[in-house]
């Protein structure tokens, strides 16, 4: 027992010892590499006293002293070395903590793993042997910082520019530097023969991180998806595809030359396989649990989507297709109504209340629809048409809400398979409000129930004269006009439908069970409009240019003529002169088409579940 209480003791005076005296003799090879002059030594005199400091000279007679006094000021003490009981090595802790608070993190570039391994062993031994130091939280928060550089260097990300980036990323990076010393050495009007070779060479550089760009990709997709890495993914191919647009589509130049040549389809290929393998994992999840939900509106989970025409040229306003990930949102099932509309204006006109109305929107702006000079358009519960992008705004905020981006209300018209229209990749069949879909409908109401020709009248009243045959009735033709919010057909079929003479049962519907997400109403969304902003959008809900003389709109209309015009992807731009449409004489008119939905921002508990 008391042997065991000895050896504790002695245990306890061992570590007191080790804490207060760090001397260079404890250290290892490698940390000892970090002293390059004399070591601080503790002079014991033969009267007592103890003073601890550098010799700076010594002979057989006696030492040069220096000792540090503190606030830089050094003393210089010559001791006899008959006044000298002992010489002991001095605690280099507070020396060896300076050196190691000296190797600096480099701002611009990453070490190697080896060096900042090196590094990181070095204050751990600081730590170990002196962890009572006055430096020891300093010590402890440089090896967190060396730690958290080297795990980014393992996981693949190289620090360019001051950046940590992915592979892909840090390539363009140094492209992008690259072309800013290359714009800089074009401006000296006289270039020496080593300017002219530093030319030379950041051309040639440029040129082969283009070359190396496709094959790069290709080794980093699996490994990525393998280890669940989608954002990285994601905003790796991203990366790549708007450089491949900045170089092609903008400029010429040795670069493009290489790049022209390359199948840009594959950078789609590779980001259908990243949303598919998204997809794949995101559905092993639970359902979310959504903070707050309206039953008027449906809920659409966040996520990636494709977003943009695959086929479109490079000039169009949707291309290029490119993955975008929305946070999850609510968005109105149906377009705001006459009724729904009204009672805003209703609220406009009595308040006058500036706080729901947009920065710069016309002063006591008139809220009133155009389209309630035509009586056709202006039942309660048909859609609002004829409203700018001001009075949408104004409208969204005072029912609490907003107007969708772009990227939401494409995402909550295709949902994750890329559909061409709402209801999926072919427009025949499916019966919905513009031009071919009233012929559509209309053909189907006379093939259930045919048109009951006249029975022919008797010439001259004698019913032995030979009866003459009269002209079948006309088919039937709809109007074209809005249906309401909530009614998959026009009116006319719905009152065959409840007298029995028409059966359709066939409701197109967006991914999320949205109405009238193609035809009936065009739609007004959040962004200005740039034909080139696909080339440049944020990956993570992109919010449009950031300023524009120009707003977009979504979604065909009752005035559409051409299918094409009811695709999920197109981009409407607004326009001073509304589509004409074709009264039934033949002659043309022009009625507002334009009107819109809302959306709302939610919280989610949980990571969203792909759909």
């Amino acid at each position: 027992m008391h042997a065991n209480r000895w050896m504790a003791i002695l245990v306890v005076l061992a570590t007191a010892a080790r804490v207060m005296s760090l001397t260079q003799a404890d250290l290892s090879a490698e940390a000892r590499k970090l002293f390059d002059g004399p070591s601080p030594v503790i002079v014991r005199l033969v009267d007592g006293q103890i003073m601890e400091g550098l010799i700076v000279s010594e002979s057989d007679a006696r030492i040069e002293l220096r000792i540090d006094q503190g606030e830089g000021i050094n003393m210089t003490r010559p001791i006899p070395r008959k006044a000298i009981a002992r010489i002991d090595a001095g605690d280099v802790a507070k020396e060896l903590a300076e050196k190691l608070l000296a190797l600096e993190i480099d701002l611009q570039n990453n070490l190697s793993a080896d060096e900042y391994k090196r590094r990181i062993a070095m204050l751990d031994e600081f730590l170990d042997k002196a962890p009572a130091a006055a430096e020891a939280d300093a010590i402890r928060e440089r090896r967190g910082v060396f730690a958290g550089e080297l795990a980014l260097l393992l996981k693949g990300e190289e620090k360019v520019g001051g950046e940590w980036l992915a592979p892909v990323r840090a390539a363009l990076k140094r492209f992008e530097l690259h072309t800013e010393e290359i714009a800089a050495l074009s401006k000296e009007s006289k270039r020496d023969e080593a300017m002219r070779a530093r030319h030379e060479e950041l051309v040639s550089k440029r040129r082969e991180i283009a070359r190396a760009l496709p094959s790069l990709m290709q080794e980093r997709l699996p490994k990525l998806l393998a280890d669940r890495e989608f954002d990285v993914a994601a905003d790796e191919t991203t990366g790549f595809l708007q450089f491949w647009i900045a170089q092609v589509a903008s400029t010429e130049g040795e670069v493009a030359a290489v790049l022209k040549g390359m199948d840009i389809d594959y950078n789609v290929r590779m980001q259908q396989t990243i949303l598919e393998s998204w997809s794949a994992a995101a559905r092993g999840g639970d359902e979310p649990r959504v903070a707050a939900e309206d039953k008027d509106m449906a809920y659409v989970p966040g996520g990636y989507f494709l977003m943009g025409n695959r086929g479109a040229a490079t000039t169009d306003n949707a291309f290029p297709m490119h993955l975008v990930f929305v946070s999850p949102f609510l968005i109105d099932k149906h377009e705001v109504s006459n009724a729904e509309y009204r009672e805003f204006v209703e609220y406009m006109k009595s308040t006058g209340d500036p706080s729901v109305e947009h920065p710069l929107a016309p002063p006591l702006k008139n809220h009133d629809a155009e389209g309630w000079e035509y009586p056709e358009l202006s039942d309660d519960r048909q859609p609002v048409v004829g409203v700018d992008w001001f009075d949408a705004y104004a409208y969204a905020k005072w029912a609490g809400k907003r107007l969708s981006t772009e990227a939401e209300w494409e995402k909550a018209a295709r949902g994750l398979d890329q559909r061409v229209y709402p209801w999926g990749d072919d427009w025949r069949g499916q019966i919905v409000n513009w031009a071919g879909g009233r012929r559509e409908l209309a053909g189907e109401m006379d093939r259930q129930n045919p048109p009951i020709t006249p029975e022919p009248e008797p010439r001259f009243g004698c019913a032995c004269v030979r009866k003459e045959e009269l002209p079948p009735p006309p088919p039937t033709k709809l109007p074209d006009v809005t249906w309401a919010v909530d009614a998959w057909l026009a009116p006319q079929a719905i009152e065959a439908i409840e007298n029995g003479f028409l059966k359709w049962d066939k409701q197109p519907v967006s991914p999320y069970g949205l109405m009238h997400m193609a035809g009936n109403a065009a739609e007004w969304v959040g962004d200005w409009y740039d034909a080139r902003y696909y080339a440049k959008s944020d990956l993570r809900d992109p919010q449009g240019p950031e300023d524009g003389t120009l707003r977009v709109w979504r979604g065909g209309s009752f005035s559409s003529t051409m299918p094409e015009e009811l695709a999920s992807c197109r981009r409407g731009v607004e326009s001073k002169t509304p589509v004409p449409v074709r009264r039934r004489s033949g002659r043309r008119r022009i009625l507002p088409d334009l009107g819109f939905r809302c959306a709302k921002s939610i919280e989610v508990v949980e990571t969203p579940v792909a759909r």
